[in-house]
């Protein structure tokens, strides 16, 4: 609120319309407050778009970042397999840790590119509604 002079005019000399320059110092308040709540959601919005911004990245990095963990999971359950396969083994154990290796690296891609896919679905709904 800026401060208002007020100047005694009451004497009979002082012919003064009080009336207009209240007018216009009400106007110049009323437009100073409006600028000044524009200001403000000026920068709200900023605010708000910056903090959507980054609620966005951080739920893709976790995104990421879980879907690595999985495939890093299972990255090391095939080679585990595979080392336990090329180990001195039975013919038959040697053959049942191949086939296990096989069905192990099928099942897990087919899950993991399901978990993946559901992931951006769901990030993907809620941007949209958002």
């Amino acid at each position: 609120m800026l401060p208002v002079l007020v100047l005694p005019l009451t004497s009979p000399w002082c012919r003064f319309d009080s009336s207009a320059v209240f007018g216009q110092l009400l106007a110049f308040h009323v437009a100073a407050d409006r600028a000044e709540r524009t200001s403000k959601s000026k920068w709200t919005g900023l605010l708000r778009r910056v903090e959507d911004r980054l609620i966005t990245g951080l739920d893709l990095t976790s995104i990421v970042v879980f879907d690595a963990v999985i495939l890093a999971v299972g990255y090391l359950i095939v080679s585990e397999t595979k080392r336990l396969s090329a180990a001195e083994l039975p013919q038959d154990v040697a053959r049942f840790f191949e086939i296990a290796r096989w069905l192990s690296g099928g099942l897990f891609l087919l899950l993991y590119t399901v978990v993946v896919a559901t992931h951006v679905y769901r990030f993907l709904r809620t941007e949209l509604h958002s």
